[in-house]
């Protein structure tokens, strides 16, 4: 008898068990093969599995599939049939060989109900375990799980579980499988709302959890908001977001993980986190509270806010410094290109993150005004320092002979945001590196466009001196000016109207200045933006655009006249000369019709400008007096009176425009 026992719990007992004819010998079988398959011993495990196989299990898993809370205590004793039934396929599940088999993967249905029957303790844990495993082992596997109806029935157990349950680090984990491998877009935009409906679930997770579940739902969180795949999840959050505290709990998380001591991996990943929630929530996300007082407000807004400012400063400094190194003053090696590509991934999250704290700083918000005194002159003198380091960066560049690079490109976007709110910061090195800023290119890009494009707003502002556009003009900076003009446009085909204003703008400066430097400028050089200017402005078909163009292109014909203009002129833009004079007609219309406002136009100083520069051009243009002088606007006025002193007088008011019109009259046409 004593030999029979100590022989009862051997592989060959077990197994001879499970091959018995009844179910009570399959019981005792699997009962003896629940000890067995508890480590790592894949032979035995594939060898219960051909013993038994599959069917069986389907049979325990109806006997087991109870609800202890609706059904006597009887029936509730069936219980561990489940319970042992779930151990053995966990086990089986563990050998991947046996995970991708069809007769296991056909279980899933049966698993994902048995889920949801059976949500919390160790059936759970081993039932996540079961579909993980399946959806880790084969394509197929993973396809039938996120077929099936595993997604939402994790939704609803993160959504209606503690914050301290075992299961859910694997709760997570599977969400994370079913969301970012081969799920199609259609199956996201089905999923959608139950998975936005898990995220302030996982962000209270992120908010209180102080283990390696914290970075679980950290990466999870990341993935929600840096995948394309993942859209309709995040338009589905947009909705849920008003009345919800998840934004506070992620900022609580992302607080505590860059306090911490992890590992700074995780303290990049939690600035990605923060740099998607600025962007998803507004950039006054930032300034949310930490801290929760009793009645559940938050409080301290400006913590989390400098907090933030600091780390991101420390490591732009460190990262640049590493870029450096690695781009201008090593010998470049395949290790290095790996690592280089992650240092510039962390830079632009870094960037993206400072851009977000100028835009709060700058836009002066409730919010930002509710900081205590001193708060914002603080992030200010830090964002200061760390543009010092970015112009370093750029000199050092320029100094090796570097133009192109997305890295390159990035630090010239975030100069020209910072400069744009503080003209007068860094100025001697700003100018000093301005040529050089314009030739910077991204990588695939072969015009530097996109460099001019961050740096037009900086440049209105600094053009309006003499000595920055005389610089500009001696290494040919208007012509890029114009070069972009030329070539920008939206998706669309439009031009961009915000864009072509601020380039405008420039052109306007330096223009105005002509005077002082009549020898480095030609009107040949602007002949390119007559075209694309006055096609925005006809499209636009508002004053502002109107006489902002109207200025620039009289300003561009005061260079010349019109004999020697035409003859430099291709005949195409020949033709659109007389579009030029329609726009200049239309300007002084909306002029004349400005007088019966109540209030001052923001056009008058542009129509100032306009009219002025317009009469002396009247001798040298004898086209563009023909064409005031016979315009659709002027006979109207006229009624068939002649452009007398009197008739001129009852036309307008304005100086200007009178004296256009006595010129009209005195000059023969």
């Amino acid at each position: 008898m004593a030999g029979t026992q100590r022989s009862a719990g051997t592989l060959d007992d077990c197994l001879n068990f499970l091959r018995g004819s009844t179910d009570e010998q399959r019981l005792v079988g699997l009962l003896l093969a629940a000890k067995l398959v508890r480590g790592d011993d894949t032979k035995s495990i594939l060898e219960i599995f051909d013993a038994i196989g599959i069917r069986f299990f389907y049979r325990l898993f109806q006997s087991g599939r109870v609800d202890p809370h609706v059904l006597s205590s009887g029936m509730a004793q069936e219980q561990p049939y489940l319970q042992l039934a779930v151990t053995i396929i966990a086990a089986f599940c563990r050998v991947p060989d046996l995970a991708s088999l069809d007769d296991i993967i056909s279980m899933v249905p049966i698993l994902v109900q048995s889920l949801a029957e059976n949500q919390e303790g160790p059936i759970a844990m081993d039932l996540y375990e079961c579909l993980l495993e399946i959806a880790a082992a084969s394509e197929k596997g993973l396809v039938c799980v996120q077929d099936s109806r595993a997604l939402p029935v994790v939704v609803h157990y993160l959504c209606n579980s503690p914050t301290d349950v075992d299961c859910i680090h694997l709760a997570v984990k599977l969400l994370q499988i079913l969301l970012t491998k081969s799920m199609t877009e259609l199956k996201v935009a089905e999923h959608a709302e139950d998975v936005a409906l898990a995220i302030p679930a996982l962000a209270k997770q992120l908010a209180v959890q102080q283990n390696f579940l914290k970075i679980e739902v950290l990466h999870f969180l990341c993935n929600i908001f840096a995948s394309d795949m993942l859209v309709p999840v995040r338009l589905a959050l947009k909705i849920a977001i008003q009345n919800s505290s998840w934004p506070t709990d992620v900022r609580i998380g992302v607080e505590q993980i860059l306090c911490s001591p992890m590992a700074i991996e995780q303290k990049h990943l939690a600035m990605e986190l923060a740099e998607a929630m600025a962007e998803f929530c507004g950039g006054i996300w930032l300034l949310g509270s930490v801290v929760l007082d009793k009645e559940g407000k938050g409080k301290q807004t400006e913590r989390f806010f400098m907090l933030l400012v600091k780390t991101v400063q420390i490591e732009t400094t460190v990262i640049l410094s590493e870029i450096a190194r690695l781009q201008f003053h090593s010998s470049s090696t395949n290790s290095d290109t790996e690592l280089l590509s992650r240092k510039q991934r962390i830079l632009a999250t870094c960037f993206a993150l400072l851009e977000n704290i100028i835009n709060v700083i700058a836009d002066g918000s409730d919010e930002t005004f509710m900081m205590r005194e001193g708060i914002p002159e603080r992030a200010m003198a830090a964002l200061n320092e760390t543009i010092c380091i970015v112009l370093d960066f750029l000199q050092d560049a320029k100094s090796n002979g570097v133009t192109k690079g997305d890295v390159l490109l990035a630090s010239a976007r975030l100069v020209g945001r910072f400069l744009a709110d503080a003209p007068a910061a860094h100025r001697k090195q700003f100018l000093k590196l301005l040529q050089y800023l314009f030739s910077i290119t991204a990588d695939g890009e072969e015009r530097p466009l996109l460099a001019v494009h961050f740096l037009l707003p900086v440049l209105c502002q600094v053009t309006v001196e003499v000595g920055v556009c005389e610089a500009m003009i001696l290494w040919d900076g208007h012509k890029q000016i114009i070069e972009y003009i030329v070539h920008v446009k939206s998706p669309t085909g439009r031009a961009i109207s915000g864009l072509m204003i601020e380039s405008c703008d420039i052109l306007l400066n330096i223009l105005q200045q002509r005077s002082r430097f009549p020898d480095q400028i030609s009107a040949s050089d602007f002949v390119p933006v007559f075209d694309p200017l006055v096609n925005w402005a006809v499209n636009a078909n508002r004053a502002m655009e109107i006489a902002l163009v109207s200025s620039v292109c009289l300003l561009v014909l005061d260079l010349t006249n019109e004999y020697d203009l035409v003859n430099t002129m291709q005949v195409a833009s020949v033709n659109s000369l007389s579009n030029v004079f329609d726009l200049i007609i239309k300007n002084l219309e909306l002029c004349q019709q400005s007088e019966h406002l109540e209030e001052p136009a923001e056009e008058d100083d542009l129509w100032e400008i306009s009219v002025s520069v317009c009469v002396g051009l009247l001798g040298r243009y004898p086209s563009l007096m023909k064409a005031i002088r016979y315009s659709a606007w002027l006979q109207q006025l006229l009624v068939n009176e002649n452009l007398s002193e009197t008739t001129i007088r009852n036309i307008t008011s304005n100086q200007s425009l009178c004296l256009l019109l006595s010129s009209l009259a005195t000059q023969s046409i």
